[in-house]
């Protein structure tokens, strides 16, 4: 009698029969055997509706003096006076068109600087400048933390 031929479990280097992963086993986000379909990964990222699901491109937390405490897809943030940074990327944005969202502690706020005519590399794929202001008289300040996400 012939046997009956048996497809193999799927695996990074064979190809093979596999099984979906539960929402329950994808928000775990420890299996390494069954695989995610688009549902079950909104479902572990905690995302409903039919909003689109965007991530953070690069963070950076960082200190008056420019030093980086914390950060994904930064390359350096350079201190160019008062409470002014330029911020580069590690891998630049697919084009200029992103939003940084910025925090900072105590009084201060800061804000990203855009392209102006007279200064045309304030905010480029590769780079943009931040700018940290006191609230109340709005001049420059320097802060000890400075927290940036960087959403495209």
């Amino acid at each position: 009698a012939n046997a009956t031929p048996t497809t193999p479990n799927a695996t990074e280097a064979t190809a093979g029969k596999a099984k979906i992963a539960t929402t329950a086993i994808a928000q775990a986000g420890v299996n390494d055997t069954d695989f995610l379909t688009a549902k079950k990964l909104r479902d572990a990222l905690n995302a409903s509706g039919n909003a689109p699901v965007l991530a953070c491109r690069a963070r950076v937390v960082f200190g008056a003096t420019a030093n980086i405490l914390n950060s994904d897809n930064i390359l350096s943030v350079t201190k160019n006076g008062i409470g002014d940074f330029t911020v580069k990327f590690i891998n630049a944005m697919p084009d200029a068109n992103y939003a940084v969202v910025a925090t900072a502690l105590g009084t201060a706020r800061c804000i990203a600087l855009h392209e102006t005519s007279s200064n045309p590399t304030l905010k480029t794929t590769t780079e943009f400048r931040i700018w940290c202001f006191a609230t109340g008289t709005g001049n420059a300040i320097d802060t000890n933390q400075i927290n940036l996400g960087v959403f495209r």
